[in-house]
């Protein structure tokens, strides 16, 4: 049946013809963009608002402040729940903004239950390379399971932050990482990828947090001169690096303390117990460096314009009129799966492409586009449904962590 996003892909394609694919987080970028609007049309309006929003919040949590040394890091008084790690604070990140992050994380995780008794507990505030913040906080007690939240915001929008009036669509996180408490101990290594806003070149910033004896971690990633490996200094169990562009998830070998101490290692960047499937986990994706653009492929004449992303896509549009009878697939890939399948409407082996992920550019003879298409309903685009439509359908299926490029031209 004819689902809501297919209606809205089909009213769409007349508009998108021939142009290149939307980048795999297109809608990510649409809601930031509407919470930046939202920050402007409701500067006037929302500071009042949220003054009193974060005064609660740091009344009725006890939000901790103060950048301290290693020493004043040792002192630091936490509840027996909290994870034992030091405070990281940018002097020069005021504690509103961390009273209104902490509001907005709870009106973007309405099933996280926070009792009228618990307490917040901060651990980074710190600046990092691509414009970003990141943040990490924990909030517990009696009447409220350990919940630690690990991610990034735009340091450029901060001043506007307490402008904003939250609701359910606006937020001020452009990631973050929920895991229970019970997930983090003191040697546990969190790790998380960022990237800076409108770069598409596959640059990531890799952020670790971890035990406060830390003084280095040892990284190995993949980019596009090869294998690296680099030694990452750590302040008091914090660092942040930039690390793109890159061509595989990066990997933690060794964190050491200052005299050389093993305290943990080989695992890759993320947060454990963010997801059931710890191999689909999207806090362990980094973003991958994109594909170059293909010189030999027609373009213009394709079907499909050309396509490229991260992970599985999905488009479907009404061809009325139109039967092809093969297509030539021009397509590239590489990352952790061994290839991609390209599906022309359907997915029985008549009507599907397999692409090694070798890096490689590959020309193909592929199926082509059946004249009953995928499915047949009436056309949504049409007012009262006047006129049956054709719904041909184009799918690429992978895994989060290859990254392709595709041109499929009909004959």
């Amino acid at each position: 049946m004819t689902t809501e996003e297919q209606a809205l892909r089909s009213a769409l394609t007349d508009v998108v013809a021939g142009q290149p694919a939307a980048p795999h987080d297109r809608i990510d970028a649409v809601r930031r963009r509407h919470a930046h609007r939202r920050q402007r049309q409701l500067a006037a309006l929302g500071t009042a608002v949220i003054v009193a929003i974060t005064g609660a919040v740091f009344s009725v949590f006890g939000l901790r402040s103060g950048h301290g040394d290693e020493g004043q890091f040792a002192k630091r008084d936490l509840p027996a729940w909290a994870v034992q790690w030091a405070d990281h604070r940018d002097p020069t990140i005021p504690d509103g903004y961390l009273g209104a992050a902490y509001a907005s994380w709870q009106i973007d995780n309405p099933d996280v239950e926070v009792g009228p008794g618990a307490q917040v507990v901060w651990y980074v505030a710190e600046r990092i390379p691509g414009d970003r913040l990141a943040l990490a906080f924990e909030v517990g007690g009696a009447d409220t399971v350990p919940m630690f939240v690990f991610g990034t915001t735009s340091a450029t929008s901060l001043s506007t932050y307490l402008s904003i009036h939250f609701d359910k669509n606006t937020s001020l996180w452009l990631q973050s990482n929920n895991c229970y408490g019970a997930n983090v101990t003191a040697a546990s290594v969190l790790g998380l990828y960022s990237t800076a806003t409108n770069d598409d070149t596959g640059r990531n910033t890799v952020v670790l947090l971890t035990d406060p004896h830390a003084r280095s971690a040892q990284l190995s990633y993949i980019d596009p001169s090869g294998h690296v490996s680099r030694t990452v200094p750590m302040t008091a169990g914090f660092g942040a690096v930039e690390v793109g562009p890159l061509r595989s998830r990066v990997h933690v070998g060794e964190v050491r303390t200052a005299n050389g101490k093993k305290l943990n290692g080989d695992l890759d960047v993320g947060v454990p117990g963010t997801g059931d499937d710890q191999s689909a986990d999207p806090s362990l994706t980094p973003r991958l460096m994109p594909i170059p653009s293909f010189t030999d492929a027609p373009v213009n004449g394709s079907v499909s314009g050309e396509m490229s992303g991260q992970g599985s896509f999905f488009d479907a549009s009404p061809e009325p009129g139109s039967r092809y009878r093969s297509t030539q697939i021009y397509a590239r890939c590489f990352g952790r799966a061994a290839s991609i399948e390209i599906h022309i409407d359907g997915d029985n082996p008549a009507q599907t492409v397999t692409v090694p992920c070798d890096d490689r550019e590959h020309v193909i003879d592929g199926p082509g586009f059946l004249s009953t298409g995928t499915t047949v309903e009436e056309d949504p685009m049409w007012v009262g449904g006047q006129r049956p439509a054709i719904l041909h359908t184009l799918d690429i299926l992978t895994d989060d962590e290859t990254a392709w490029r595709a041109v499929v031209v009909a004959r």
